[in-house]
């Protein structure tokens, strides 16, 4: 499988500090659950104790929930999975759709070692007749940030990645303007932004912002910002429950390139409970440490986002 199909592959990487061999840990204990694949419930499907109707119910999981596959080959017509809840069963194959797979190496360690190893690429931004992608305003302008949060480019090498994994990369202790960043402060964040990754969960909301240093202080619909929160589960997302929520934003830049987005559809998407799947670059906006633990889960976040899609019909259709 290649890279752009969702391949992830984890290496091993020594690390030196404290906190990265705390993430090695707590990576190694997501790592158990991302090995194999992936799958989407489709249906209503029971969850029970072996490949069969005959066997007892333990469970029931509904369309959009996802589960772990313990094996990718059906026994009996069933899968043997993980729910969500750390719950094992088998379900019935005709209520499943396989969504990932995720290769191990020969010594696996975690995700977030991985993130550190892939290609990061030179952002490319795009100076508009309206506002210089350095972004402007009377204050709070953080240029080296929002040339970040301006870059137009996209990729079809997109690395899938469970929103865990976002959770646990580190940035407590980060100044909240980059020109105040150290030279180990830039380094540190330099490891890991600037991946193209796809996170694949449920909206816990989706709203305007107004106007922004980042979008010279533009005060109009088409300047502004689109806020969204991903959450790992489809209850988070129903309850609008943001404390485990990954910020992904959408651009005026980007939109530019896709002038059908419309934020009603990213409502709609959290309303009903869809499954999504959220492209784009890797990024770290310093300005919110305020905010973990009260409406995100952490300060990486999706930013821009480029890619869109929701799961139906067991495919995974663009927003158009």
């Amino acid at each position: 499988m290649s890279k752009s199909e969702g391949e992830i592959i984890m290496r091993t990487t020594h690390q030196s500090t404290p906190v990265f061999y705390l993430l090695a840990t707590l990576t190694l204990v997501m790592s158990a659950r991302a090995l194999g694949q992936r799958a989407a419930i489709t249906g209503g499907v029971n969850l029970r104790t072996g490949p069969g109707r005959v066997y007892a119910k333990v469970g029931q999981l509904t369309e959009g929930d996802t589960v772990a596959l313990l094996d990718p080959s059906p026994t009996g017509g069933y899968y043997h999975v993980t729910a969500s809840d750390n719950q094992n069963g088998w379900i019935w194959v005709e209520r499943v759709s396989v969504l990932t797979q995720v290769v191990a190496d020969t010594a696996p360690l975690g995700l977030v070692d991985s993130l550190a190893a892939w290609d990061k690429p030179e952002p490319s931004d795009s100076d508009m007749d309206a506002c210089r992608a350095v972004g402007a305003g009377i204050a709070h302008v953080d240029s080296a940030t929002d040339l970040k949060k301006n870059r137009v480019d996209t990729t079809d090498a997109y690395h899938t990645v469970p929103i865990e994994t976002v959770l646990a990369l580190p940035w407590e202790g980060l100044p909240t303007r980059r020109y105040r960043w150290s030279g180990d402060n830039i380094a540190a964040v330099a490891r890991y932004e600037g991946v193209p990754i796809t996170l694949e969960g449920y909206l816990a909301g989706a709203k305007e912002e107004g106007k922004e240093a980042t979008n010279c202080e533009l005060d109009t619909h088409d300047w502004h910002d689109w806020h969204v929160w991903l959450v790992p589960t489809k209850g988070e997302g129903t309850s609008r429950n943001r404390l485990r929520a990954i910020v992904v934003e959408v651009t005026p830049r980007v939109r530019e390139f896709e002038p059908n987005w419309v934020i009603d559809s990213l409502k709609s998407f959290q309303q009903n409970g869809e499954r999504v799947r959220i492209s784009g670059w890797l990024m770290l906006d310093p300005d919110h440490p305020s905010e973990v633990g009260k409406t995100r889960g952490t300060i990486w976040e999706i930013h821009p986002v480029t890619r869109i899609e929701v799961f139906r019909n067991t495919v995974w259709e663009p927003l158009q």
